[in-house]
């Protein structure tokens, strides 16, 4: 795999990422997470997605990368009108999905499978074997898992999907 000196990967990641068409802005601090750099990473089109990548101090070795999708109102709205076990049985489908397209990412529903908000999609690659096209290939695996919650959510409430939305519903990442 293609090594790097620990000065230049910060350097290196956001060279590759804008080489292929992505736009970078600043990561504002995020709560209770400490890191020596980060970025706002936003796909181009026709995704548009938001993918947080940023290197934690306390694990200088990792670069995370973090999609989050914010549950629109409706479908908090809907998804508590369903009962609990229908509820926990749609997330749990979504989860097991996503597992499938990304065995190695840390997945969570937030705060909690019985009042859902936001899934979150994590993906951690070492410094030590990172490189372009796998940096390319992960990212590209988080935009299909965003792909995938939205779409679940079309499928199981098409009426409310068929609503405009806003940049505060479904589409919203974190």
């Amino acid at each position: 795999m293609f090594k790097e000196k620990k000065n230049d990967i910060e350097k290196n990641i956001s060279n590759w990422l804008i080489e292929e068409g992505f736009k970078l802005g600043k990561l504002e601090q995020l709560p209770g997470i400490e890191y020596k750099w980060g970025y706002n990473v936003f796909a181009p089109p026709p995704v548009q997605v938001n993918i947080k990548l940023f290197q934690p101090k306390p694990f200088p070795s990792q670069i995370v990368m973090v999609m989050g999708v914010s549950l629109s109102k409706e479908h908090q709205e809907a998804l508590g009108k369903i009962s609990p076990n229908e509820r926990i049985e749609f997330l749990s489908t979504l989860l097991i999905d996503l597992t499938k397209i990304c065995p190695t990412c840390r997945i969570a529903v937030q705060p909690n499978m019985l009042e859902p908000k936001a899934v979150v999609v994590t993906r951690v690659l070492y410094e030590d074997n990172i490189s372009k096209p796998l940096l390319i290939d992960e990212i590209t695996r988080l935009i299909n898992c965003f792909l995938v919650i939205n779409a679940s959510l079309w499928k199981k409430f098409p009426k409310i999907s068929s609503k405009k939305r806003s940049k505060e519903g479904t589409l919203s990442v974190m």
